[in-house]
């Protein structure tokens, strides 16, 4: 089998409910098999420690100050309607910026 690499996002949390439980065992299953992750989160937000012990899997913290300073400086009605798109092309840009070096 060839070496894979994935990048990803999103929620992990091994006791949480079905969303973030189902990636967390995902996530784990592929490295076990040897597939090289980074994984891109918020810590405090993510429980992805037992996932760190596998030598193929990298947690990357994103950096939340720029996104909520951004965001803090919409009106409400505003960040409410635009938070799914924004968070989205942020957390994006982020990810194919650190994938590139």
């Amino acid at each position: 089998m060839k070496d894979v690499k994935i990048a990803c996002y999103g929620f992990v949390d091994k006791d949480s409910g079905s969303g973030g439980k189902a990636h967390f065992f995902i996530l784990e299953e592929l490295a076990k098999r040897n597939v090289k992750i980074d994984f891109f989160g918020w810590r405090g937000f993510n429980r992805a420690e037992e996932l760190q012990l596998h030598a193929g899997f990298r947690y990357i913290d994103l950096p939340s100050s720029r996104f909520n300073s951004f965001m803090d400086k919409l009106p409400t009605k505003l960040k409410s309607a635009l938070f799914p798109i924004v968070n989205m092309l942020f957390m994006m840009h982020f990810i194919l910026i650190r994938c590139s070096k």
